[in-house]
């Protein structure tokens, strides 16, 4: 796995904490790594994916997506449709 380390060790970019930041990436990561799927494949996975908006582009919705699985990992990975 390889992070980038001025995001990874300053940046608190989901969360409350940098330690959350952290384990969120990492989690992250190891999703993928664990599925074999990229943001799109995993998202629709979690059923938390943007779809297919019209005029966004694969690189986009993959960015909306990464933002959706970090974000689900930062409110607790909720089940899909509000139901816990």
């Amino acid at each position: 796995m390889i992070l980038n380390a001025a995001l990874y060790f300053y940046t608190v970019s989901y969360g409350t904490s940098l330690a959350d930041s952290q384990n969120i990436t990492l989690v992250h990561e190891e999703m993928h790594i664990v599925t074999n799927l990229d943001d799109i494949g995993l998202a629709n996975l979690l059923q938390i994916g943007v779809g297919a908006p019209p005029g966004m582009s694969q690189a986009q919705i993959a960015a909306a997506d990464s933002v959706s699985i970090a974000s689900w990992l930062a409110a607790g990975c909720p089940q899909p449709g509000g139901n816990h």
